[in-house]
């Protein structure tokens, strides 16, 4: 007998502990054109599966120690250390219930995760470092982890956070500001 394919979050799937097989049917109680049902059997108002978070520390540790630099400024460990930051750091992309996910994880230095947390940093000129936005964050992601960067989860999981009927969307990556693409430069050439 063929093994059957299982994919990890499947948004077709009318329970949020199923797991969809590939050539499967879906279960009885969904019917076409409903939309996702809740585990009650009633339609979702928003349209969609809730998924659940994973939570795996030693995941984030063993995926941690394979990332050796910033995926914003591209500064590494002995580098940061030795220009007075405390070091590298990991950054839950989307932050509700803080997934421990591969493609949720972004590995950055301490003052670019300042920034990504909304923390207004100056620079060495006595100006300040232009904010990141999630779009920003999704584009490292992308950049640096293209085998890793999984929209349709991160979406999953960015519409886990809303409480409202509104859908407000995930945005699209968006590449970074020039005062880290200089600074990227500097710690490659230097």
């Amino acid at each position: 007998m063929p093994t059957k394919k299982r994919l990890n979050n499947c948004p077709e799937t009318a329970f949020p502990d199923h797991r969809c097989v590939v050539g499967e049917e879906l279960p009885d109680r969904r019917r076409e054109g409903r939309g996702p049902l809740s585990r009650n059997g009633r339609a979702t108002a928003t349209g969609y599966v809730k998924s659940h978070p994973r939570k795996d520390p030693e995941a984030v540790r063993q995926w941690a120690s394979s990332h050796d630099c910033c995926q914003v400024c591209g500064i590494d460990e002995q580098k940061a250390r030795w220009a007075g930051i405390t070091g590298l750091q990991t950054h839950h992309i989307i932050k509700p219930g803080r997934s421990d996910e591969a493609c949720n994880l972004l590995r950055v230095c301490e003052r670019c995760h300042r920034i990504i947390e909304g923390e207004c940093v100056p620079d060495e000129n006595g100006g300040h470092w232009p904010p990141l936005t999630l779009a920003h964050v999704l584009y490292c992601k992308q950049e640096h982890d293209p085998q890793e960067f999984d929209l349709d989860r991160l979406t999953a999981l960015w519409r886990n956070r809303q409480r409202s009927r509104d859908f407000d969307p995930l945005p699209r990556p968006q590449p970074l500001p020039d005062a880290y693409i200089e600074e990227r430069m500097q710690w490659f050439i230097g």
